[in-house]
């Protein structure tokens, strides 16, 4: 627990001793599973396109912030030369 939140546990997450049943109930495989059946029975399901803005707006954000705390993990120089 941090600062007495429970910890995240993020959706796709891959252990070496995972069973195949386990990998593929994560959320995330398992959404993506469940698309591919929506396609092969053809249904007609749509989702709004509110909804979509929002979900593309939120995934942009969650890219960007990953994207920047990893960056700023790496160090910027090379051989004592800062990158530009």
């Amino acid at each position: 627990m941090i600062f007495g939140l429970p910890k995240i546990k993020f959706l796709f997450s891959f252990r070496p001793d995972m069973s195949p049943l386990e990998y593929l109930l994560q959320p995330a495989i398992l959404f993506f599973l469940i698309g591919i059946l929506a396609v092969i029975v053809k249904s007609d399901l749509e989702i709004p396109e509110s909804f979509l803005k929002v979900l593309s707006l939120y995934l942009l954000f969650a890219l960007g912030f990953k994207g920047g705390t990893e960056l700023q993990k790496t160090p910027m120089s090379i051989d004592g030369r800062i990158l530009p």
